[in-house]
């Protein structure tokens, strides 16, 4: 019973390279339009994420990450670029939940969440639009490979 999803491992980089291509765009404007008490805001998330990444609180990470994806999409005022990314929210929801399910990865993507904090702090809109596209890019590599094995081959993107 319900409704079942097949991905293939292109779709599923398809997919992360539209939300990575989306999200960058959202990141560099949100770096133009973030203002000290949003600011504030994102940093304790950030102490939220490096608080759960180090009790391995897998539930609270992921919910975490989404309230700070999110928070980056309201920052940047784009509820047309949102709406597109809608359509893939579950597929996303459980590629989080994979994703950090293994102790490195959850390191890995911290680390890259604070990286784009930091671009956003230093209102840099060209690096956070970069880190948050290099942050989508590889956490859907992360993802893919291990769950689509030799299908996942050659579908690489270098920036």
């Amino acid at each position: 019973r319900g409704v079942f999803v097949e991905f293939s491992a292109r779709q599923a980089l398809e997919m992360a390279l539209g939300r990575a291509a989306l999200e960058s765009v959202m990141a560099h404007i949100a770096a133009n339009r973030i203002a000290d008490a949003e600011i504030a805001e994102m940093a304790g998330l950030i102490d939220e994420m490096a608080h759960a990444t180090e009790h391995s609180a897998l539930e609270d990470l992921v919910t975490l990450n989404e309230a700070y994806h999110g928070m980056i999409h309201r920052i940047s005022g784009c509820a047309y670029l949102e709406r597109r990314l809608d359509g893939q929210r579950m597929y996303d929801h459980a590629q989080r939940i994979a994703l950090h399910s293994e102790p490195a990865e959850r390191h890995c993507g911290f680390e890259e969440h604070r990286d784009i904090y930091l671009a956003l702090l230093a209102r840099d809109p060209a690096l956070a639009e970069l880190r948050m596209r290099r942050h989508i890019v590889r956490s859907a590599k992360a993802h893919v490979r291990p769950v689509f094995g030799a299908d996942a081959e050659g579908l690489d993107y270098d920036e």
